[in-house]
């Protein structure tokens, strides 16, 4: 976990508040599946995405990153960062539970 700015730096940016606070969760009450994404592969999949979203091409503020499952989670998608990819708001909530490839 990147708890702070200067280990931030090491990405080329700094880091939103969310992104250095505790992981960031999906999980469900009763779901035997983890949907955890932790900080780290947040941080990885924006940058690998060039922090624009890979549906609408529209460059992204960190702030404004969603991380989508490009195979939903409800589907039998994992959270391993080869299903993970930046969306922005607009776009990851259009798709909703589809399978976009």
């Amino acid at each position: 976990m990147f708890e702070t700015e200067a280990s931030c730096r090491e990405f080329g940016h700094l880091c939103p508040a969310y992104f250095v606070s505790e992981s960031f969760t999906e999980t469900t009450t009763g779901r035997n599946r983890s949907r955890n994404i932790s900080n780290s592969t947040i941080i990885r999949v924006a940058r690998r995405d060039n922090n624009t979203c890979q549906i609408s091409g529209k460059i992204l503020l960190d702030r404004e990153i969603e991380i989508d499952h490009i195979i939903p989670y409800s589907r039998g998608g994992t959270s391993d960062e080869a299903n993970l990819r930046v969306t922005c708001l607009e776009c990851n909530r259009k798709k909703g539970k589809k399978i976009e490839l």
